[in-house]
Formats: structure tokens, C-alpha cells, sequence
């Protein structure tokens, strides 16, 4: 189902997936999902013992091989984001271990086919029609064009963005599941900057009809003065073809905002423009604190357009992530 550009993946959680951790949970935005888990407080080893706080261990693992360069800087990197979260302090001399495994993941994108220029008279191909042949002279020699089949992602090759951002959702919801004591609610979205012309074929948009109600309609690259779109949860094909993509975790403490309305939980469409104006804009009340805990881009963005991504991302994750998490720790606490 096509997506407007402010739209999320349906959003799915659930408790306690795992039975002999402390915490465990599992996140989804969509068919992408990750299972976290959360052990301790648990004694530590002299090594990794610290005199005045817990050590917090993330461990991550992709969703093929086994845990690489980038899986170890993306667990340094959560590190760092959760101990300005989670009250270390109070339990010194200990480790809490959070292990995150990505389970499944969107259905397979194949990028369009590479070409090659061989000069061999012996051709190497699938399909003759794949083959263009110009004549050589005398020497036998002959010039073949032919399409070279997507490799598999390299197993030191980074994390997407919506990874990234599933990943650090559902080291969340374990976190919550353990009962450790939080000074922050943590929420995480990421975002891709398009060219014009692939976002009007990968998403939709919305205009106002005439009796004042939203109509979804493809995107009209050609009556867009924008170069470029800005698409929220991009699906690989839309990370493969961004110029740009982004993630952003904030931590929200305090008293929030109530959701701009009740979300069924076989809600299908979660679009920041559904929500009210005082969920979704960049205003919050006296009592809540918000603070960007994490961010990441790759691909060259400007300024303007980077305090965009941030703002559209804040307001899904303000808007949409929070109060998921609030209706999945009612549901949670009704069950027990």
C-alpha cells in the first residue's frame, strides 16, 4: 500500500518475547522488525566494574552473519544514548547487558542492474538478449555489454536508517519491560530525502478537496517546484535511491502532551498529518522536556533541509512512537 510522505509503517510491539531475560520486547515498523532483551542489574567483572555506576553493555546483531565493525559502532553509539537515559547511578558495581537481534526485514529490494564492458570473444552471461556485440576486426576480439546481477550486502556493510531506528525502539520497550528506572522516554525515527522524481513514484500526497476533507493522490513531480521530498520510515528502495538519509532518537520526559487521538490497534495508517496541531508542531507545554539524545545522516544536506528531517521526525516520534509506547505499556499492565 502506497504511503503519503509523512507516513509511518504500521507500528507493532510486543512483551516479554523472551523468557529467561529480565526485560524483552520486540518493535516493528511494518515487516521490520527487532527483538531486544535486557539481563541485570547482574554482578560485574572487576574488569568492566565501575565505583559509582552500573556498565551498560549493548550488543547488537544484523538480521544475516554475525555481528560486524558496524555493529559494534552502532552499540557504542546506543551506549552512549541510553546512559544519559537510564539512572546507572543507582545500582554501582554491576553491568546491565542490552542484546538486540533484527528478526525481519521489508520484502527484498533489488537495485537496478550494473553493466560491464568485457573484451573477450567467450561472453559470460544469463541471457543473449542481456549481450550487445560489436565486431572486433581480425583479431577474434569482440566488445560484450552485459548486466551484472546485485552482489549481497557486504557483511561490514552499516545499518539503514530505519534499522537504526527499530533497533533503538525496541531496545526501548525492553528497557521499559525490566522496570529499570528511566529519567527519559526514548523514540527514534528516521527519514530519507528524495529526488522529486522518485518520490512521486514511491509515494503519494495529500491535497484538500473542495468539501475540506484530505484525498491521497500520486505525487505530480513535474507541477512540484521542490527538488526534493522528504519521506518518513523509507523503505530500502527509498534509502537506495535517497540523496540523504537521517535518524533521530529523542528523549521526552516529563508530562507530554496527550496524543491527538486514540489509535486502534489495528491502525494502518500513521501520518503526522492527522495529528493535531499541539501534538504535532514544534510547540510542547511548560511541563515536558525534549532533547535530541542521538542523530546520524549520510549523503550531503543542507542546512534548512536538515532542521526539516529533525522536525518531521520529532513530531512523528512526539505524536505517533510516544503514545504507541503509552498504549503498549497500558495493555502491558493490564495483562499482569
Amino acid at each position: 500500500m502506497s504511503r503519503t510522505p509523512t507516513q509511518l509503517r504500521p507500528l507493532s510491539a510486543q512483551n516479554a518475547v523472551l523468557a529467561r531475560a529480565d526485560g524483552s520486547a520486540s518493535f516493528a515498523f511494518g515487516t521490520l522488525s527487532a527483538y531486544a532483551s535486557t539481563t541485570g542489574p547482574l554482578e560485574s567483572r572487576i574488569r568492566d566494574e565501575l565505583i559509582d555506576r552500573a556498565a551498560l553493555q549493548i550488543n547488537i546483531t544484523p538480521l544475516t552473519g554475525l555481528p560486524t565493525i558496524s555493529s559494534r559502532g552502532l552499540g557504542q553509539g546506543l551506549r552512549e544514548l541510553f546512559e544519559s537515559v537510564v539512572l546507572l547511578h543507582l545500582h554501582p558495581r554491576s553491568v546491565v547487558q542490552v542484546n538486540v537481534q533484527l528478526v525481519t526485514g521489508p520484502p527484498g529490494f533489488v537495485p537496478p542492474s550494473r553493466t560491464s564492458v568485457t573484451s573477450d570473444a567467450i561472453l559470460i552471461g544469463d541471457d543473449d538478449d542481456d549481450e550487445e556485440q560489436e565486431g572486433g576486426g581480425g583479431g577474434g576480439k569482440s566488445t560484450a555489454i552485459r548486466k551484472l546481477r546485485p552482489s549481497a550486502p557486504h557483511p561490514n556493510s552499516t545499518f539503514s536508517a530505519s534499522q537504526r531506528a527499530t533497533i533503538i525502539n525496541a531496545a526501548m520497550l525492553a528497557l521499559l519491560d525490566s522496570g529499570l528506572a528511566m529519567q527519559a522516554t526514548v523514540a527514534a525515527c528516521a527519514c530519507a530525502v528524495l529526488p522529486a522524481k522518485e518520490a512521486s513514484r514511491l509515494r503519494k500526497r495529500r491535497r484538500r478537496s473542495d468539501d475540506g476533507g484530505d484525498v491521497d493522490t500520486q505525487m505530480d513531480a513535474e507541477g512540484s517546484h521542490a527538488e526534493h521530498v522528504l519521506v518518513l520510515d523509507p523503505s530500502p528502495e527509498e534509502e537506495y535511491y535517497a540523496t540523504s538519509t537521517h535518524v533521530f532518537a529523542f528523549g521526552f520526559a516529563g508530562k507530554s502532551t496527550p496524543p491527538a487521538r486514540e489509535w486502534s490497534h489495528d491502525e494502518e495508517s500513521y501520518d503526522i498529518a492527522d495529528l493535531a496541531p499541539a501534538a504535532g508542531d514544534g510547540r510542547r507545554n511548560a511541563d515536558e522536556e525534549e532533547e535530541i539524545l542521538y542523530a546520524e545522516s549520510h549523503g550531503p544536506v543542507g542546512l534548512e533541509t536538515y532542521a526539516d528531517a529533525a522536525d518531521q521526525c520529532r513530531r512523528a516520534a512526539r505524536g505517533l512512537i510516544v503514545p504507541f509506547y503509552r498504549r503498549w505499556l497500558s495493555q502491558h499492565h493490564a495483562k499482569q
